[in-house]
């Protein structure tokens, strides 16, 4: 399970509650054990001869931390974030599903005395 350390940077893969959610993405957060973590900055492990639940066990590791990874691909971005992979179910605890909705910036007001655009004359 991967484990976005920044909401930042998670948003890039929130799930979108469907076509009627005007925007509305959710995060889940969660608690999450990391024990003896092997870190690997910004490199990656594209063969998986460290990043696998074998490797790490027989080295004393429990998890791998890796960052910070831009999750758009291109350049660093201000969304830029390190994430944390555990191996085992047991050490994830699920705490809160997080709603989020883009601010809406209301229209302007018309000036007082003016006729609304859907005002009868």
């Amino acid at each position: 399970c991967y484990f976005a350390e920044s909401p930042r940077y998670a948003m890039h893969y929130a799930h979108s509650r469907g076509c009627d959610a005007d925007g509305v993405r959710q995060l889940l957060l969660a608690d999450v054990i990391c024990g003896v973590v092997l870190g690997l900055g910004p490199c990656r492990d594209p063969e998986g001869k460290e990043c696998n639940r074998a490797w790490l066990r027989d080295h004393g590791y429990d998890s791998v931390r890796g960052g910070p990874h831009c999750p758009v691909g291109k350049g660093p971005s201000p969304d830029d974030g390190s994430m944390v992979v555990v191996y085992r179910p047991n050490q994830a605890y699920p705490r809160f599903i997080v709603s989020l909705a883009p601010i809406r910036v209301p229209r302007a007001l018309p000036p007082p005395g003016a006729a609304c655009a859907d005002e009868p004359r």
